[in-house]
C-alpha cells in the first residue's frame, strides 16, 4: 500500500478536527457547567468524563495517527486496546446506573404506599380515616395510572428494596469505576502480551499508515466482546421496564446502536479485502472516528439541547390555563398521584414523599385539636417528626433530601434539643417545594399531564403562592 506524507493531508482533515475539537471542548464544558442540573447530575458524571477523555485520545489517534504518521503503530495499538474497551464499558456503567437510579425511586415510592394503606388498615375503626376511604383510595388511582407503583402488584417490595439498599454500593460510580478500572488492567495485561508477539508493532518498528487493521487488534475486539455478552444480559435484566424523564435510556440505546453499526463498518473497511484499496483514500480510522465523534454528542451535546427544549417549553407554560398550576397539582388527590408517579421517572420521588408525609402530619384534625388542647405536643406526633427526620432529612437518611446546610444545621439543633413543633421542619417543606416546581413539575406539564374528568383550572399562581 502506498504511502501518504503529511504534507499530502488535504486541508479539510484539518478543518475537519479543528471543528472536532471546538465542538468536543464546548459540550464537554457546558456538561459540566450546569453538571448540578438534575439532568447531568442523573448520568453518571464521573464516568461520562472518562468515556470522553477516552474517546478524545481514541478519535484523534483514528483521524490523525495514520494521516500524519507522526503516531508510531504501538500507540495505536495500544490506545485501540485501551481505550475502546473504556468507552464501551462506560456505556455499560451508565445503564447500570440509570437502572438503579429508577428502580430504587420506585421501591421507595413502593414502601411508602404499603406504609400508608398498613397504617389505614390499623386505624380503619376511626371515623376520620373511614371518610377518608369513602372519598379517596390511593392504590386505586395508582392501578390506573402507573400498574408499576401499585403495591398490589408486587408482593416482593420489602425484598427488593432491602436488596436494592443492601447492594447499592454495586451502582455507586465509585464501584463502577473500579470495576473498569480492573477490566482496563486485564486489557493492558493482554496488550504486552500481544506486543511481545508482533514486530510491526514494537516499539522499534518503522512507520507506516495502516496501523488500524493488523491481527494484534483482532483479540481485543473478541474479549470486549465477551465482555459485552457477559454483561449484556445482565443490563437488559435491569434495564427492562425502566423510563425516565430525561430520555437517559433512550441516549444510551442509541449509542449502543451507533457503536454497533460504527463498528461493523469500521471492521467492513479493516479486514475485508475487496474494500482494501479505498482504505487509501478514506483510510480505516476515519470510521472510527466519526463513531466517536457522534457517541460524544449524543452523551454530551445531546442533553444540553434537551435541557434547553425543556427550559423554553417551560417558559410557555404560565400562558396555557389548559393546566393546573403547582398548588392545584399538590392539593388534587389524582393529580398529586400521578405526579408522584412521575416523581419517580425524575429520580426525585424522596422529595414528594416528604411533602406527603409532613403535609398529612401538618393537617390531621386530631393532631391540631391535641395541639391546641395540650401543653406540649403529644408523644406519637414527637415520634413522627423524629421518623420524619430519620428518614428524609438527617444525612445519608434512605430518603434524604436535599436541603442547604443552614437549614440542616437548624433542624439538627432542635433534633438535639428536643425543641418539636408541629412547623419545625416548614423552612425544609419550602425547599422542597422549590425543587419540586423548579424541576419535576415543569418536566411533569411536558411530558405526562394530562387532563382528567371533571378537573378545571381557574386559578392563578406566582411564584410566592407556591413556596410560601
Amino acid at each position: 500500500m502506498p504511502t501518504r506524507s503529511a504534507a499530502g493531508i488535504p486541508s479539510v482533515v484539518y478543518t475537519t478536527y479543528a471543528i472536532y475539537l471546538l465542538s468536543v471542548l464546548s459540550t464537554t464544558f457546558y456538561f459540566w457547567k450546569y453538571r448540578n442540573h438534575p439532568g447531568i447530575k442523573s448520568r453518571s458524571i464521573h464516568i461520562t468524563f472518562i468515556g470522553v477523555v477516552a474517546g478524545f485520545f481514541l478519535s484523534t489517534v483514528y483521524l490523525l495517527g495514520p494521516l500524519t504518521q507522526f503516531l508510531p503503530c504501538f500507540v495505536t495499538l495500544w490506545c485501540g486496546s485501551i481505550l475502546t474497551p473504556i468507552i464501551l464499558l462506560a456505556t455499560v456503567g451508565k445503564f447500570l446506573r440509570v437502572s438503579f437510579l429508577y428502580r430504587t425511586s420506585l421501591s421507595k415510592l413502593k414502601a411508602e404506599r404499603q406504609r400508608l394503606e398498613e397504617q389505614k388498615e390499623k386505624f380503619k375503626v376511626s371515623s376520620i380515616s373511614s371518610q377518608k376511604e369513602d372519598v379517596f383510595e390511593p392504590s386505586d388511582v395508582l392501578l390506573t395510572i402507573d400498574p408499576l407503583t401499585s403495591t398490589r402488584q408486587n408482593s416482593n417490595i420489602e425484598a427488593s428494596k432491602s436488596w436494592l439498599n443492601q447492594h447499592s454500593y454495586i451502582f455507586e460510580d465509585r464501584f463502577l469505576i473500579r470495576i473498569l478500572g480492573g477490566l482496563t488492567f486485564f486489557h493492558v495485561i493482554m496488550t504486552i502480551v500481544i506486543q511481545c508477539l508482533t514486530q510491526d508493532y514494537s516499539f522499534s518498528a518503522s512507520l507506516r499508515d495502516d496501523c488500524l487493521s493488523g491481527w494484534e487488534y483482532i483479540p481485543v475486539y473478541v474479549v470486549g466482546s465477551c465482555e459485552i455478552f457477559i454483561l449484556g444480559p445482565i443490563v437488559i435484566q435491569y434495564i427492562r421496564g425502566v423510563t425516565d424523564a430525561y430520555n437517559i435510556v433512550k441516549e444510551l440505546v442509541a449509542v449502543v446502536l451507533t457503536t454497533g453499526v460504527g463498528m461493523c463498518i469500521y471492521l467492513v473497511f479493516a479486514y475485508i479485502p475487496p474494500v482494501y484499496d479505498v482504505r487509501f483514500t478514506v483510510p480505516v480510522g476515519v470510521w472510527g472516528f466519526i463513531t466517536l465523534w457522534n457517541i460524544h454528542m449524543l452523551n454530551c451535546g445531546l442533553p444540553l439541547v434537551e435541557i434547553y427544549v425543556t427550559n423554553q417549553r417551560s417558559k410557555n407554560l404560565p400562558r396555557d390555563r389548559k393546566h393546573p398550576s403547582f398548588e392545584e397539582v399538590l392539593d388534587h388527590p389524582v393529580l398529586f398521584e400521578k405526579f408522584k408517579a412521575f416523581s419517580v421517572k425524575d429520580f426525585s420521588v424522596e422529595n414528594t414523599l416528604f411533602y406527603e408525609r409532613y403535609m398529612q402530619l401538618k393537617t390531621t384534625p386530631s393532631i391540631l385539636v391535641k395541639n391546641f388542647l395540650t401543653k406540649g405536643l403529644p408523644n406519637e406526633i414527637q415520634n413522627e417528626l423524629s421518623t420524619i427526620y430519620n428518614t428524609f432529612i438527617l444525612i445519608d437518611s434512605e430518603y434524604q433530601v436535599n436541603l442547604r446546610g443552614e437549614t440542616l444545621r437548624e433542624i439538627e439543633i432542635r433534633i438535639r434539643d428536643r425543641d418539636y413543633s408541629i412547623d419545625m421542619f416548614d423552612m425544609a417543606l419550602t425547599e422542597v417545594k422549590l425543587l419540586m416546581y423548579q424541576h419535576t413539575f415543569k418536566r411533569y406539564l411536558q411530558q405526562e399531564f394530562q387532563p382528567i374528568g371533571g378537573y378545571q383550572s381557574n386559578t392563578d399562581y406566582t411564584l410566592h403562592d407556591i413556596i410560601s
